[in-house]
C-alpha cells in the first residue's frame, strides 16, 4: 500500500529529483538536458481506492536563469507548458509509478518548446500575473533587442505600455543586456 511519500520515493528511484517549489510544495523534476519536466503530486484516499492528482509542466533551464536575472532573484522552475492528470485506481504500486514516469517523460519530450516560447514572445504587454516576466525572458532568450529597446524607450518616456506594476525599468534594462549578449553569442 503506497502512501504519498512512497510515490515520491518511487520517482526518486526512477531518476527524478525530489525537492520543493518556492511555496514549499513537494515536487519531482526530471532533466532532459535544458528541458525540465516538473510534477506536483497529491495522493488522496477515496472511499474506494485512491486518486493521484498530478500537475505537470515543462520548463527550459536557460529561460529560468534569464527570468531570474531579469527579476534579480534566484532562478526557479518557470512552467511554459502545463497539464494535469487525475488517475484513480484501487491501489498504486511501483510498476504503476514506473509506467507513469515513462509516460510523463514521453509527454515532456513531445512538447513543442519553440512554439511555447513563441507564444510567450507574442504576449501583450498588459499580460497579468507572472506572464510579463516570462514575456521579457522569452524576448531576451531570443535576442529580440529591438522590441526590448522599444519597451526601454517607452519606460524612459514614462509610458509603461500597460505592464503590471512590478515590471520596472531596471528589469527592462537587464532584459536588453541579456538579449544583446544572446545576439553576440549566436
Amino acid at each position: 500500500m503506497m502512501l504519498q511519500n512512497d510515490v515520491f520515493l518511487a520517482f526518486k528511484e526512477l531518476g527524478w529529483k525530489i525537492g520543493r517549489d518556492e511555496v514549499g510544495e513537494r515536487l519531482a523534476s526530471y532533466s532532459l538536458g535544458d528541458v525540465e519536466i516538473t510534477i506536483i503530486m497529491r495522493l488522496e484516499p477515496r472511499r474506494i481506492g485512491k486518486r493521484l492528482l498530478i500537475y505537470k509542466s515543462v520548463g527550459l533551464c536557460k529561460l529560468d536563469a534569464i527570468i531570474g536575472d531579469i527579476s534579480d532573484r534566484k532562478p526557479v522552475h518557470v512552467p511554459i507548458i502545463t497539464g494535469d492528470e487525475d488517475i484513480r485506481q484501487l491501489e498504486f504500486g511501483f510498476s504503476d509509478i514506473r509506467s507513469l514516469s515513462k509516460r510523463l517523460i514521453e509527454w515532456g519530450e513531445g512538447q513543442d518548446i519553440k512554439a511555447a516560447l513563441r507564444k510567450l514572445r507574442e504576449l501583450p504587454t498588459d499580460a497579468k500575473g507572472a506572464f510579463p516576466r516570462r514575456h521579457l525572458g522569452a524576448l531576451a532568450l531570443a535576442g529580440d533587442v529591438g522590441r526590448l529597446k522599444f519597451y526601454q524607450q517607452a519606460f524612459e518616456r514614462g509610458d509603461r505600455l500597460g505592464f503590471v506594476p512590478y515590471v520596472s525599468k531596471d528589469m527592462i534594462d537587464r532584459a536588453v543586456e541579456i538579449a544583446k549578449a544572446a545576439t553576440a553569442v549566436s
